[in-house]
């Protein structure tokens, strides 16, 4: 299998807000870091960094993303050092959230402080914006914009080392280490190859991915389908009676799963969800595949095994589709690559 990555997603370093600390965030670029090094040497690993990011990709990003949110992602930092409201060094963080209120209809209106601009267009405290978020978060959504082309053209299946991570962009705020939802720009690339396509998105991260449920929620194509932590991050979405909405009703699967999911509870989960993508007619598979589900995971929830990411490879061949791996989550660095490679052989394995 193909993997995929671009140099220009490992200058994002950032900061969060965890816990009653400040710290630097647990998504680092010594994560893509860890992969390539172990991969670099049993795998075809290809940098794209050399892939000039165009008005096509903006076209593809903008058809889910609002875009007085991506002006304020790629131009925020440098108007509050500007504004000599943080060093260059630091990391845009926000003051106060957008709250559900009685005598608001809808979404209130774009603040003008720019101090409360980060609120607005953010969900938590965990998605600093730093110096070059923008433009890593820009290069990952090319990578998964690129790799859905050559999953297209080759009908052969890849993994992109996306980074920083997507799935919790719901297209108009940063969230849980995302700013752009790289799945999204993928199946918008693929949709765009071949509209008849049908085309199933699988998360398979700790954490529901509550971007991407957002942007579907209502369209039958594509059916979205999550395994995740039962009462998680981000808390408020993944649960089993979410399916969907008007046309969208019944092409919206959430499978949460309670703490201390071994990988034979998880693997009847995974079954699943394959059932599911056999009966929507799936032609292609877009997986968000997180590794903070590792029994070493600093996040401690799931006790997934080595050998449990190699079945999960396994099952997925076995569904005979073009299949395309983009990274989410998963924060044992040290672990990382031979994660990521188990899941690789259990792919070519079958």
């Amino acid at each position: 299998m193909k993997v995929l990555y671009d140099t220009r997603t490992l200058a994002h370093d950032t900061h969060e807000f965890l816990i009653s600390r400040l710290n630097r965030a647990l998504e680092c670029p010594e994560r893509v870091m860890s992969i390539v090094s172990h991969l670099e040497n049993t795998h075809q690993v290809v940098d794209c960094a050399k892939i000039e990011t165009d008005e096509e990709l903006f076209s593809l990003i903008e058809l889910n993303h609002d875009k007085g949110y991506l002006e304020h992602l790629s131009t925020v930092h440098e108007k509050w050092v500007s504004e000599n409201l943080i060093a260059k060094t630091a990391s845009v963080l926000p003051e106060c959230f957008v709250a559900p209120t009685p005598s608001v209809d809808g979404y209130p209106p774009r603040p003008v402080d720019l101090f409360a601009l980060p609120g607005y267009y953010a969900f938590d405290m965990s998605s600093g914006i730093a110096a070059d978020t923008w433009n890593s978060a820009l290069a990952s959504a090319s990578l998964a914009s690129h790799a859905a082309k050559e999953l297209y053209s080759t009908q052969s299946s890849l993994f992109a080392l996306t980074r920083p991570p997507g799935h919790h962009c719901d297209g108009r705020r940063a969230g849980g280490y995302c700013y752009i939802n790289n799945i999204a720009v993928a199946f918008s690339t693929l949709h765009k190859l071949n509209p008849k396509a049908k085309i199933a998105i699988l998360d398979l991260d700790l954490h529901h991915g509550n971007g991407t449920q957002a942007l579907f929620y209502t369209v039958e194509n594509p059916c979205y389908i999550s395994l995740h932590g039962e009462n998680e991050f981000p808390y408020y979405t993944g649960f089993a009676h979410e399916t969907g909405s008007g046309q969208g009703q019944g092409h919206n699967l959430n499978i949460p799963l309670p703490k201390g999911t071994v990988g034979e509870e998880y693997m009847v989960a995974l079954n699943t969800a394959v059932e599911k993508i056999k009966n929507v007619g799936a032609e292609y598979v877009l997986v968000s595949m997180g590794f903070d589900t590792f029994e070493k995971d600093p996040m401690q929830v799931f006790l997934i095994r080595r050998e449990d990411y190699k079945q999960m490879g396994t099952v997925l061949k076995n569904l005979g589709l073009p299949t395309l791996f983009c990274l989410e989550g998963g924060y044992c660095v040290e672990e990382l690559g031979q994660n990521v490679e188990a899941l690789i052989q259990g792919f070519e394995s079958s």
